[in-house]
């Protein structure tokens, strides 16, 4: 059995199906609901009528979402006898610093990083850019003690993965020395953007709202500055 591209793309997490405003009977499918972003996959109101009929998607009021049975199809086309959580979930493994100062090692998801969030309006390039520049930041002492879920509190460390105090700290030398060497190249205005997108993990329309930008012009600033930090990279 195959399923249509809005289908699956309105299984993601938070996705949501909304009418399209200058568009009648058609409907788009949005990332988190933002009906300012470019819907990820459209349809008719045809095919919306047979989803519904068929008991596969559900009004929520104004907009629609997928009810348990088309999760449970999404779930058993995509992932056979994969969970359907399973299918949202890529551990990937991230250097931190713990609380006692030791290098260690802990897993976590990379599509509940902010930059997993946004996979869907950013390049490969830019998105690597960004995990690069995430990735030193965690890394560095410019990092609060309490963060997100990436905590290594309730997650093992691997065997001889702790380099002793003295190593822990100069790693996070070096790793603060790279974030600022890349927050200068990227410049004051690209800095703002990436530190409240990807560290304080704002969404696009809250970067709008605080910087005073148009509408729908956060996804291009934002693409902006990771593409300067994807320029410092590929010269480093």
């Amino acid at each position: 059995m195959s399923l249509p591209r809005w289908e699956r793309c309105l299984a993601r997490p938070g996705a949501e199906l909304w009418p399209l405003t200058r568009a009648e009977d058609r409907y788009g499918v949005f990332p988190a609901g933002d009906r300012r972003r470019r819907p990820l996959a459209r349809l008719d109101r045809a095919a919306l009528d047979a989803a519904l009929k068929a008991g596969r998607v559900e009004p929520e009021g104004a907009h629609f979402r997928l009810s348990p049975l088309g999760r449970a199809a999404v779930s058993r086309t995509l992932g056979g006898s994969q969970s359907y959580a399973a299918q949202h979930r890529h551990m990937v493994t991230r250097s931190l610093i713990d609380r006692a100062g030791q290098l260690t090692q802990a897993s976590a998801n990379a599509f509940e990083s902010p930059l997993g969030r946004l996979a869907a309006v950013l390049s490969e390039r830019q998105r690597q850019a960004g995990e690069r520049f995430l990735a030193d930041y965690h890394r560095s002492s410019l990092i609060a003690p309490v963060t997100r879920n990436w905590s290594v509190d309730a997650l093992a460390r691997k065997p001889g993965s702790a380099g002793g105090q003295a190593e822990a700290s100069l790693a996070r030398i070096r790793a603060k020395e790279r974030v600022m060497r890349a927050l200068a190249v990227a410049g004051k205005r690209d800095e703002a953007v990436l530190m409240a997108a990807l560290v304080r993990e704002e969404s696009l329309a809250s970067l709008e709202r605080r910087f005073g930008w148009k509408a729908r012009s956060g996804r291009a600033v934002l693409a902006r500055a990771l593409d300067a930090l994807a320029r410092h990279y590929a010269e480093t």
